[in-house]
Order: C-alpha cells, then sequence, then structure tokens
C-alpha cells in the first residue's frame, strides 16, 4: 500500500463537514489503544490535522502523555483515509477555534460549543480508499 505525509486539496475539502465519522485512537498508559469518536477531525494544512473538543474524556489525557496517534475519517459518500498523526499542542484562540465555533453544530448549540482545539501533524496516510462495505462479504459466495 502507497502511502503520502500530506493530503492533497480533495481530501482536506472532503474532510470540511461536520457530517462525517472521525475516529481518533490515542495510547492508553497500558500501552493499548483508545479509540474515540471525534467527528470534528479535519485537516487544516496538507500536513496538519485538527480536531476540537466540547467535552472531557480520556483521549484528551493521553494525547499529553503519549502524542502519538492514529485517526480514520469516512464521509458520508463511504471514502476512507486512514494515517498516523502526532499531537503537538492545542490552543483556545485563534483561526481554527473561530472557524470552529462557526460551524452549525457548535454555533447554534446553546448547551457548549468547542472550547480547545488540539493541533497533529500527519505522519502517514494511504490516500482515499472507498469503504469496503459488503465487499470481502460477497465474494465469499
Amino acid at each position: 500500500m502507497e502511502t503520502y505525509k500530506v493530503f492533497n486539496d480533495a481530501d482536506m475539502k472532503a474532510f470540511e463537514p461536520e457530517a462525517k465519522v472521525g475516529l481518533l485512537a490515542t495510547v492508553n498508559p497500558e500501552g493499548l489503544p483508545h479509540i474515540t469518536l471525534i467527528t470534528a477531525l479535519q485537516a487544516s494544512a496538507p500536513d496538519q490535522l485538527i480536531w476540537g473538543q466540547f467535552s472531557e474524556g480520556m483521549s484528551k489525557g493521553h494525547v499529553l502523555e503519549n502524542p502519538r496517534t492514529a485517526f480514520l475519517i469516512m464521509t458520508l459518500d463511504k471514502h476512507l483515509w486512514r494515517g498516523k498523526a502526532l499531537w503537538t499542542h492545542k490552543k483556545q484562540e485563534g483561526d481554527e477555534f473561530e472557524m470552529f465555533n462557526n460551524k452549525p453544530m457548535f454555533r447554534y448549540n446553546s448547551y457548549f460549543g468547542i472550547h480547545t482545539v488540539h493541533y497533529m501533524d500527519l505522519k502517514e496516510t494511504g490516500g482515499r480508499e472507498n469503504f469496503p462495505l459488503f465487499q470481502s462479504f460477497w465474494h465469499r459466495f
């Protein structure tokens, strides 16, 4: 499988909608994967991923202890991207903070908004894949 160090423009555009599946795998203190649904996961540059935090959870603490992560993004048109990234820092202001809080999901929510934006350097991705829904299942018969 071929790997890439950057996302192309079409990939970055595909990650923008709020309606998608974003999974972030962090490493827990025992060295095991911890997977969290983070639909705010998207690319902010060809070599950078960001995600907005509106609630507390274990993955947010795990990246502080061990910045190695893996991710999966699946769009509604059944394309997916998988890869590895390295968490670098977090901010509570700036352009990305404003962008997340101006998306309808957070802008019109009276209970919570994004309070922290997390930044990760892309280490590698396999690029866009078609989701193999039923493909391998039907080949058995």
